[in-house]
C-alpha cells in the first residue's frame, strides 16, 4: 500500500513538503511575535525566508526527483530483501 501510494504522490509530497517546513515557520514566527518573543521571533522568519529561497531555488527539479523516487520504490519492490 504504501509503494502505491508513494508512487501515486510522489509529486505531490515533494511540493508538500517544500511548501509546508516555510509556512509552519512562519506560524511559529507569527506566534512567537504575538508572545512578546521578538528574538525567536525573528530567527523563525529568517529560517521561513531560508526555506522559501530554498523552495524557489528547487522547484523546477521536482520532476528529477520524482523520477528518482519512483526508481528506488521499483528497485524496493524488485529486491524486497527483508521487507515482506
Amino acid at each position: 500500500l504504501i509503494f502505491v501510494l508513494l508512487s501515486k504522490l510522489a509529486d505531490s509530497l515533494i511540493q508538500i513538503s517544500l511548501v509546508v517546513s516555510p509556512l509552519s515557520f512562519g506560524l511559529a514566527a507569527l506566534a512567537s511575535l504575538l508572545t512578546g518573543q521578538i528574538g525567536g521571533a525573528l530567527i523563525l522568519t529568517a529560517f521561513a525566508a531560508f526555506g522559501i529561497w530554498y523552495a524557489v531555488g528547487v522547484w523546477h527539479r521536482i520532476p528529477f526527483a520524482t523520477a528518482n523516487l519512483n526508481m528506488a520504490l521499483e528497485a524496493v519492490k524488485t529486491y524486497r530483501g527483508l521487507i515482506p
